[in-house]
């Protein structure tokens, strides 16, 4: 059997050559049945499924932590209310101001209007704009975005839209562009719409209990902790179905990395890797590489047999390496620097 290489939030089947072996999973939600490259399934007009307008949704909570001297804006993962860093804020609260965000339909708060059937992206870009918002109306002065799993994503898109504005970016186990298997990281925009009308699709075949059953199943797999997979997990389901789905199918159809020349801060990438085998931690450290080709300020630092909270399973390195990185120090012992350089240091 091929050997795979954990790597939350999905898990990759190395050298596959079927485009799509497993599904993504996103922080929180459950792993459906796989895409073969043998039995195509064909999206009604892909080429046309692109952002819907809808109505702007501002952002529904905002806690405020810390008194440190560096701005923090963090943003969780999908399914996931602010709560999912408290620990983390309560561990720092001397060295940031943090401002957590919970996003729109996640933690009990309205989602965003539905998008159009086969449009996808409204909703990333809602979130992009609305946590933007928060910066922009609190005059909050040059922050560290940071975001795990879906809001690492983000924050790498904030990072692309308002370098000027912001200190630096630390993305927590969170992509340009998902999946990032070695056959699937090249796909097109079309194939990744493509691939979010099929996923749609066999959603739908699925109830709300199977769903629900599914979901803690994973999430709970995605911490090391038993009794902290379980909060994560309540958290999540609490989260109706398909507002969940509709934010995982605009993660699957987003690419944004044809924009990464544009993430001149200084940025921090936590990819994790939940296995000790030396061949397979390369391989997701080869993916990720390639995933950030072209950020000119980037550096990777992986956390090897950990899971995809690396904040709850790795705390206190994975601290100690965001406050190393933001005082422009390096982060030995678990840092796999980028192809280019650092152009610029987070202290300066």
């Amino acid at each position: 059997m091929t050997s795979q290489a954990r790597s939350s939030p999905y898990n990759v089947r190395m050298n596959s050559q079927k485009p799509l072996a497993t599904a993504i999973l996103l922080s929180s939600i459950c792993i459906v049945s796989a895409l073969r490259a043998d039995e195509p399934q064909k999206a009604a007009n892909p080429a046309e499924a692109r952002h819907a307008e809808v109505a702007f949704t501002p952002i529904p909570h905002v806690e405020k932590r810390g008194t440190g001297p560096i701005n923090m804006v963090l943003i969780p993962g999908l399914s996931c209310d602010w709560t999912v860093f408290k620990t983390f804020m309560e561990r720092n609260a001397d060295r940031y101001t943090m401002y957590t965000v919970t996003l729109p339909g996640f933690g009990g708060s309205e989602a965003p209007p539905a998008e159009a059937d086969g449009q996808f992206g409204a909703w990333l870009d809602n979130a992009a704009t609305a946590v933007w918002k928060i910066v922009a109306d609190s005059k909050i002065e040059k922050p560290v975005i940071m975001g795990h799993s879906l809001g690492g994503h983000l924050a790498l898109r904030i990072g692309e839209e308002h370098a000027k504005d912001i200190r630096a970016v630390v993305a927590i186990d969170g992509a340009p562009a998902f999946p990032y298997g070695d056959t699937d990281v090249d796909m097109t925009k079309e194939q990744r719409e493509e691939m979010a009308t099929n996923f749609g699709a066999q959603f739908k075949m699925q109830t709300p209990e199977q769903m629900a059953a599914g979901q803690k199943l994973m999430v709970q797999s995605m911490v090391t902790n038993q009794e902290r997979g379980l909060e994560l997990a309540e958290m999540c389901v609490k989260v109706p179905a398909a507002t969940t789905i509709q934010y995982m199918l605009d993660l699957i159809s987003a690419d944004i990395r044809e924009d990464l020349p544009k993430l001149t801060v200084p940025t921090l990438v936590t990819p994790s890797a939940d296995s000790t085998d030396s061949a397979e931690i390369q391989q997701v450290k080869d993916l990720w590489v390639k995933q950030l080709k072209g950020a000119p300020n980037v550096t990777i630092a992986m956390f090897e047999n950990t899971k995809h909270f690396i904040q709850d399973d790795r705390p206190a390195e994975l601290d100690a390496a965001i406050s190393n990185f933001l005082a422009g120090k390096p982060v030995s012992g678990y840092s796999l620097p980028a192809e280019s350089s650092p152009a610029s240091s987070p202290a300066e």
